[in-house]
C-alpha cells in the first residue's frame, strides 16, 4: 500500500493510524479496489495486544491462513497499481 501510494506520489506517515486513512483514500480514489483499512486496524489492535501482555479472544480466532490469502491478492494489486503508475 505505501508501495503504491510512493507511485502515485502521495505522501504517507510512518503511524499506523494515518497508514490506515491511507489506504482508505487509496480505495476511495481507485488507486486500490481493495480497501484495506479495517484490516491494518485490526491487526495493529492484535499486536498491541500482544504487546502489552493482554492477548484477548480475538487473538485466538484470528485466522492467518485467510489473513495470508488475501495478502497475496494484494500484492499483486498493488503490483498493478505501481506499474499503472509508470505508464502514465
Amino acid at each position: 500500500m505505501v508501495a503504491a501510494a510512493e507511485a502515485r506520489g502521495r505522501k504517507w506517515q510512518k503511524n499506523h493510524a494515518k497508514k490506515a486513512e491511507l489506504a482508505e483514500n487509496l480505495a476511495t480514489d481507485g488507486v486500490l479496489s481493495t480497501d484495506v483499512s479495517g484490516r491494518l486496524r485490526e491487526l495493529n489492535e492484535l499486536r498491541k495486544d500482544v504487546a502489552y501482555g493482554e492477548p484477548g479472544p480475538e487473538l485466538s480466532a484470528f485466522d492467518a491462513e485467510s489473513l495470508a490469502a488475501e495478502l497475496e491478492e494484494f500484492i499483486d494489486e498493488v503490483e498493478q497499481a505501481i506499474e499503472g503508475a509508470g505508464s502514465e
